[in-house]
């Protein structure tokens, strides 16, 4: 049973820190500027609703699946604990630590998922800001005076 513990723990591990995108963006934005705007990819309450459902699932909503396997896998291990636990031990004990864990584990999921969406929609406002456009218009133009055509172009260009 301690090596399925072990194992479950170094799977934690490796997809935690496999795909880090949310560990950099949250250097780089604080969850607490986030003002919601329509047309926002990632809503709160939304992925907060979804880790109310599922634990992970708002993380997995966000496109942060390594983290929402951290949480599932996080319920996975209060489980394979309490199994073992509830042969050794007083099975109230247990019982009342596996409430606990499981209360932790949900509560800290809701409350991380709306955090990831409001830095992942900081994160996508922050790009779509700093892209670059070019736009191209023909434009046709008449003078009075002496009824000449002229045919332009306008380039606007935004960095």
């Amino acid at each position: 049973m301690p090596k399925k513990i072990i194992f479950t723990f170094a799977f934690l591990f490796a997809a935690y820190t496999m795909f880090a995108q949310y560990a950099l963006e949250k250097q780089k934005f604080d969850y607490r500027t986030y003002t919601p705007q329509h047309g926002d990819r990632y809503i709160p309450f939304l992925a907060g609703t979804f880790s109310y459902l599922l634990p992970g699932g708002g993380q997995f909503y966000c496109g942060e699946v390594p983290r929402g396997l951290a949480f599932v896998g996080g319920y996975a291990t209060v489980i394979i604990v309490m199994s073992t636990m509830l042969d050794a031990t007083n099975a109230e004990d247990v019982v009342v630590g596996t409430f606990l864990s499981f209360a932790a584990l949900h509560i800290w999921s809701i409350v991380d998922a709306s955090r990831v969406a409001k830095v992942k929609t900081l994160a996508l406002r922050a790009k779509d800001e700093e892209s670059s456009m070019i736009f191209l218009k023909p434009k046709l133009f008449f003078t009075n005076t002496q009824d000449v055509k002229t045919l332009g172009v306008s380039l606007n260009v935004t960095f």
